[in-house]
């Protein structure tokens, strides 16, 4: 099991600097949002390049 555990570990590792990676160097606009309890969209964070579209901060 600590095997299975380490590949998994190191596979959410590799996801994670593959998804920061994107987010850093894309040059497509993106975003997080999260929904509240009404059911509204919240922005949560934005991408640089959505930042430079739409000049934002």
């Amino acid at each position: 099991m600590k095997e299975y555990n380490f590949l998994l570990e190191s596979s959410l590792s590799g996801e994670l600097l593959l998804f920061r990676t994107l987010w850093n160097n894309s040059e497509d606009n993106m975003f997080i949002v999260s929904v509240d309890a009404n059911g509204d969209f919240i922005a949560e964070a934005s991408n640089s390049s959505l930042e430079k579209t739409f000049k934002i901060s």
